[in-house]
């Protein structure tokens, strides 16, 4: 069994939530009579919340690739792992097969990067 650690500042705004919005079950997304909410409802509110401020179109999986997205973002490849487990997939090549590009971007991201500063570092030197 993996365990991942959850960013300082996602477990303060959790916190701070969770004492905001004190619940007596304690759900972080509290529902009707004392339950959780459904994915459905919590998935609905999102989509709803995010059209309705950024004036965008939203579906739930665009979520999901946000949050892969971020995990590649902070970890490069390692991120593709780190995403899958927070998805709850199983299959490692789901994951690679829908999200993988965003790893392949990053990585020629950093690539561009260090190949410009190296650029930069010779024509100084000059």
């Amino acid at each position: 069994e993996q365990h991942y650690e959850i960013p300082a500042e996602a477990v303060t705004r959790i916190r701070a939530a969770m004492r905001l919005y004190r619940q007596p079950e304690g759900w972080l997304f509290p529902g009707r009579a004392n339950q959780a909410k459904t994915a459905g409802s919590l998935s609905g509110q999102i989509k709803s919340t995010v059209e309705q401020r950024l004036g965008v179109p939203f579906h739930p999986h665009l979520y999901r690739a946000i949050a892969v997205y971020l995990q590649v973002l902070a970890h490069g490849a390692q991120g593709l792992e780190i995403g899958r487990i927070l998805l709850g997939n199983r299959d490692a090549e789901t994951i690679r097969k829908n999200y993988g590009y965003l790893a392949d971007r990053q990585l020629l991201r950093q690539a561009q990067e260090e190949i410009a500063k190296k650029q930069i570092a010779a024509t100084r030197r000059r």
